[in-house]
C-alpha cells in the first residue's frame, strides 16, 4: 500500500492491557510520517493493519449488493470495447493491410527484375504496412482487455460469494493480490483501491469509524467481564451465607453489618451490586413480616 504518494512502511509493537496481559500491535504509516525533519514530511497518523484489512473486507461485502459498482464497472468494458465505427475502421484496416501487401509483392517482384533496385517505394510500402499492423494490434488489445475486465468482473463476484458464505472471514491475501494493483491511504484513513477492472473504488468508511468501533467493543467486553465476574461474586460464599442469615427477616442495619464481618463493603456498594441485583434475581425481597404489626419492612429470603 502507499500513503499519498509514498509507501507505507510496517512497525511492530507490544501494548500491555491490564490484567489480559500483552498484545501484538501492527501498524503501517508513511516513511515520510517517522521522518519529522524531512522538508516535505507527512502528517498521517498510524493506522492499525486491522484496520486495513477489514476495510478491504468491508469494501468487498458491499460490493455484492452496489449496483453503483456494477455500472461502473459494464461502463469501463464498453469504453474499452470498440464501437461501431471502429469495428469499421478495423475491418477496413485489415483490407488496407491485404491490398498493401499485394503492392508490395509486385514492387519487390519488379524492383528484383532492375539493374539499379530503388527501394524507396518497398520501404514507403513497408513502413504504411507497419503503422497499418499496429494500429490492428491497438485494436486486438482493447479487445483483449475488455474481455479481461469481463472475465475479472466476473471472478470477482465469485469470489466475494464465496467470502461471504465462509463463517470465519479471514483477511483473503489472494484475492487482494490478484485484484487489487494499488492502494492509496489518505489522512483520514480513506482508502482508494485500483483495480484490476481497469477502475479505482473507495468507500465512505474512515478510521475515525474504526476507532469508535474499537472502543465500543472494547466497553462491551468489560461490560462482560463485569458482568460475569459479578454473577460469579453473587454466586460465591459470602453472598450464600447473606441469604442464609436472611432466612429470618432482617433490617438493613442488620445486613449491612453482617455483610461486614465477611467483607469490607461500603453502604452504596453493598445496596447496588449485593442487594438490587438479588431483588431482582428474585432471591431476596424487601416486604412487611406476615402478621406482624410492624409497619417497616424487612428483608427476607423470597420463598
Amino acid at each position: 500500500m502507499r500513503g499519498i504518494g509514498n509507501v507505507l512502511g510496517y512497525e511492530r509493537s507490544l501494548e500491555r492491557r491490564g490484567s489480559n496481559g500483552t498484545k501484538e500491535i501492527n501498524r503501517w504509516v508513511c516513511r515520510l510520517a517517522e521522518k519529522y525533519y524531512a522538508v516535505n514530511g507527512c502528517s498521517s497518523q498510524r493506522f492499525h493493519q486491522d484496520y486495513l484489512e477489514r476495510h478491504f473486507i468491508n469494501l468487498l461485502n458491499s460490493l455484492q449488493r452496489d449496483e453503483r459498482f456494477q455500472q461502473e464497472v459494464e461502463k469501463v468494458i464498453a469504453q474499452t470495447e470498440l464501437s461501431a465505427q471502429e469495428l469499421k475502421q478495423e475491418a477496413e484496416v485489415q483490407k488496407r493491410i491485404e491490398q498493401l501487401n499485394q503492392a508490395l509483392y509486385e514492387a519487390v517482384d519488379e524492383e528484383l527484375h532492375k539493374d539499379g533496385q530503388d527501394h524507396q517505394r518497398v520501404d514507403a510500402l513497408s513502413e504504411k504496412i507497419v503503422k497499418l499492423h499496429q494500429q490492428l494490434k491497438d485494436f486486438s488489445d482493447r479487445k483483449k482487455l475488455a474481455e479481461h475486465y469481463r472475465n475479472e468482473f466476473k471472478e470477482l463476484k465469485k469470489q466475494i460469494k464465496r467470502l461471504n458464505d465462509e463463517a470465519n472471514q479471514a483477511f483473503p491475501t489472494e484475492l487482494f493480490e490478484h485484484f487489487v494493483e494499488q492502494a492509496t491511504v489518505y489522512k483520514d484513513g480513506k482508502i482508494v483501491y485500483q483495480l484490476s477492472l481497469g477502475l479505482e473504488w473507495s468507500s465512505d468508511e474512515r478510521y475515525e469509524d474504526y476507532q469508535k468501533m474499537i472502543s465500543m467493543k472494547r466497553k462491551a467486553e468489560r461490560q462482560a467481564r463485569r458482568k460475569e465476574k459479578q454473577a460469579a461474586f453473587l454466586k460465591g460464599p459470602e453472598v450464600t451465607a447473606l441469604l442464609k442469615y436472611c432466612e429470618e427477616p432482617r433490617r438493613w442495619g442488620e445486613i449491612l453489618a453482617f455483610m461486614n464481618t465477611k467483607m469490607t463493603i461500603s453502604e452504596s456498594y453493598f445496596r447496588k451490586s449485593i442487594v438490587l441485583p438479588l431483588m431482582e434475581e428474585g432471591k431476596l425481597q424487601k416486604d412487611f413480616i406476615p402478621n406482624s404489626q410492624s409497619k417497616r419492612k424487612y428483608y427476607m429470603v423470597k420463598k
